[in-house]
């Protein structure tokens, strides 16, 4: 697996890296130019991340207990929807809104 790209202003390409593991795709983007997708980390995990130009890629985390997630849209608010297993296993949905600023 790769890492995603984004394209820049100058119309190159940027790497949006890891969350330190090997690998990391891009799911969604929205108009503000945020990517939300799924990445390794150092554990080995996949996590949930939302890119911006300004924090480049952010671990949204998982639900309690939870050892890996996936962002599957992302919308024009940067709300990002996804799943994220708890710590029986299960699977669930969720949604990740940003903070307040």
């Amino acid at each position: 697996m790769g890492r995603p790209l984004h394209r820049g202003d100058a119309g190159g390409m940027l790497d949006l890296g890891t969350l330190g593991g090997g690998s990391s795709v891009g799911i969604a983007i929205n108009n503000a130019r945020q990517v939300a997708g799924r990445s390794r980390n150092a554990d080995g995990n996949t996590r949930a991340f939302l890119w911006t130009l300004g924090d480049g890629m952010r671990d949204l985390g998982t639900l309690p207990g939870g050892q890996n997630s996936i962002a599957h849209a992302l919308n024009n608010r940067g709300q990002v929807a996804g799943r994220s297993d708890v710590a029986s296993g299960q699977v669930h949905a969720v949604v990740w809104t940003p903070a307040a600023p």
